[in-house]
């Protein structure tokens, strides 16, 4: 891949996280996993959500409820510590099913309430169940978007939270996936690592300036139209790969 298509695809999935908080890390991951060795395209899908989502974090901090991410970063060491013994090197085609069937389970009417993240004790399964998926996968955004489409929490609140959930478990992944690797990742420019780093930084302000043209129904609308359509597309890749 060339600086300037790793830039333009940051850039845009970056924007189209800021203001959905969702699908921007997937797409970003499909096209690592196309175009990278698997090792590089978990590292440095890794750094660039990590980077992502602390500044959209950030910019979104009083949105932020304690009462959702302290419960989640516990659930997410539990999961972490569990894999430091049973490490699993992840394969394409299970990244792509994974991501392809669970997140449809949250628009389902007879399961969407049981992931609400607001209700007592969903904030921790759901540290577990997103880190798990993403030692096993790489990735767990779809996994995670039910968890907040399914809870009546505003459009800000939703971002903010994800944001910060997933920068922490996005550096959790990182560290895990060199140590699986046993920090052996194939070296790629610094330039690269630059772009990974810093660009979400632009993609976020923008996406920000969108989601405030969003009402909170429109916004729900939207998210849970791309989550089904990504999720879709996800499968499909698993099942030819």
């Amino acid at each position: 891949m060339s600086l300037i298509t790793i830039f333009i695809y940051v850039l845009l999935t970056s924007t189209l996280s800021g203001a959905l908080g969702m699908a921007g890390g997937v797409i970003l991951m499909a096209v690592f996993l196309v175009f990278l060795p698997l090792p590089v395209a978990l590292v440095l899908h890794g750094l660039t959500q990590m980077s992502s989502n602390g500044f959209r974090a950030y910019i979104n901090r009083e949105h932020i409820k304690k009462e959702v991410i302290i419960p989640y970063i516990i659930g997410a060491i539990i999961a972490y510590t569990i894999f430091q013994f049973i490490q699993i090197k992840p394969s394409k085609k299970v990244i792509f099913l994974i991501l392809g069937l669970l997140p449809f389970l949250g628009v389902l009417k007879k399961t969407s309430k049981y992931f609400d993240i607001e209700k007592k004790g969903r904030s921790l399964i759901c540290g577990v169940v997103v880190s798990a998926s993403q030692a096993i996968c790489g990735v767990s955004g779809s996994i995670l978007d039910l968890f907040y489409l399914s809870s009546s929490l505003g459009r800000f609140s939703i971002v903010a939270n994800k944001a910060f959930t997933q920068a922490f478990g996005h550096m959790l992944k990182t560290f895990y996936f060199l140590q699986i690797y046993n920090f052996e990742v194939e070296s790629l420019s610094p330039a690269i690592y630059g772009i990974a780093l810093f660009t979400p930084l632009f993609g976020s302000i923008f996406g920000k300036k969108i989601l405030k043209s969003f009402s909170d129904d429109s916004f729900l609308k939207v998210a849970k139209l791309t989550m089904i359509g990504f999720s879709g597309f996800m499968f499909y890749k698993g099942i030819i790969s």
